[in-house]
């Protein structure tokens, strides 16, 4: 709704304030005019027009949003929710934006969430329809109105973070066609998400490094990636885990690459080794950037692990890379892609509820460019096992 438009008249009847509120609102839900999206009047107005407290009406307005009939947004009002029957008898029709380029640095990770979340659907009863978007980060504008243009052909939408990604998902909310991230959305969130314990996992790694005596430690990121919450959650974890506030005379240093890409990992690194002291460990938010910096330690004369240990943060097969043993994070990416096509039709039947977010364990896999020390701390090798947390 807009402006002054009214819901109706309310019914003269003698009944409880609260009843008469729910009765209301929920007629809304049927009122010719009025369709999912539809703004409601203002909380007073509506307490004025109904004869009641204000309480009241915020009381009722809670209690339908919880059912997932409402959805409020700080700011900016309540609007009403698509009502879909929770059996979802109707095949759904699900868009997917998460980079699947198999054979590009930047997709390797999307590619494997994607084909998870495909199987997933083949499993499913009634296996949902993927249709998988272009994602094209570089040009925001054009893939924003490219997400916007399917809005009214899907049931909901798996959205990775890039520019424009909050106006997508506020259009998609409000026409009633929940929306589940890959990974947290912002650093503050708790709902509806799926995300590796990048925080957790780091941490870990902080501990290992510290408790093992390493005092120098960088932590390199691509530039592409550096705004993300899940960079951002990374280093928090690797700060907590080195415990930086206590007289432990551990420094940690952040050093930017231009893409994800080996080459750009060597060539950054080799700008750190002759700007500054050689560190002693080297954290690398993505698999290549490892190898681009194992590569470029190697050529400065030091030792890995020996000298350097380094850690990957991505859990990419590297069957056929240099270092194929690269000690790094593994990410779980099947069950990610089974999580997230689970929480999103979870929304979708529950009439785009707001459900909490799911952060999935992680454990580390290769071991050859950390010590043995470290290895067993960080349980490398043990099979069928959960990570060990922090």
């Amino acid at each position: 709704m807009k402006g002054k438009q009214s819901l109706g008249p309310p019914r003269m009847v003698h009944e409880r304030p609260t009843d008469r509120v729910r009765r209301y609102l929920c007629a809304a839900f049927d009122r010719p005019g009025l369709s999912a999206g539809a703004r409601l009047p203002p909380v007073r107005r509506l307490a004025s027009h109904l004869n009641v407290g204000v309480a009241t009406v915020h009381h009722i307005l809670k209690q339908l949003a919880r059912e997932g009939r409402l959805r409020a947004e700080v700011g900016n009002g309540t609007f009403l929710v698509a009502s879909r029957p929770k059996t979802m008898k109707g095949r759904l029709k699900i868009a997917l934006n998460i980079p699947l380029f198999k054979d590009d640095p930047l997709g390797q990770w999307g590619y494997l969430i994607g084909q998870a979340i495909f199987n997933a659907a083949a499993d499913r009863p009634q296996s949902p329809m993927i249709l998988p978007l272009s994602f094209r980060p570089a040009n925001a504008e054009e893939w924003t109105k490219k997400l916007l243009e399917e809005l009214s052909e899907v049931d909901g939408l798996i959205l990775y973070e890039t520019p424009g990604s909050e106006a997508v998902r506020q259009a998609y909310e409000k026409a009633g066609k929940p929306v589940v991230h890959v990974n947290p959305p912002a650093d503050c969130s708790t709902a509806n998400f799926v995300s590796s314990d990048y925080h957790g996992s780091c941490g870990l790694l902080g501990k290992v490094w510290a408790q093992t005596g390493r005092r120098r430690v960088v932590f390199l990121k691509a530039a592409s990636f550096g705004a993300s919450s899940s960079t951002r959650l990374s280093y928090a974890g690797l700060a907590t885990g080195l415990e930086l506030d206590s007289q432990n005379d551990i420094a940690l240093r952040i050093w930017s690459a231009r893409s994800v890409r080996e080459e750009e990992g060597c060539q950054t690194v080799r700008k750190l080794l002759d700007r500054s002291k050689p560190p002693d460990a080297v954290y690398c938010t993505g698999d290549l950037l490892a190898l681009g910096a194992v590569r470029a330690l190697g050529e400065g004369g030091l030792r890995i692990p020996q000298d350097v240990s380094v850690v990957g943060g991505t859990g990419l097969d590297l069957a056929n890379a240099s270092c194929s043993n690269l000690t790094r994070a593994q990410q779980p990416f099947e069950k990610i892609g089974a999580a997230l096509l689970n929480l999103l039709c979870e929304r979708i039947e529950q009439n785009g509820r707001d459900l909490p977010g799911r952060i999935l364990p992680v454990r580390y896999v290769g071991g050859a460019t950390t010590r043995p020390q470290e290895n067993q701390l960080f349980e490398i090798g043990k099979e069928n096992r959960e990570p060990l947390n922090p």
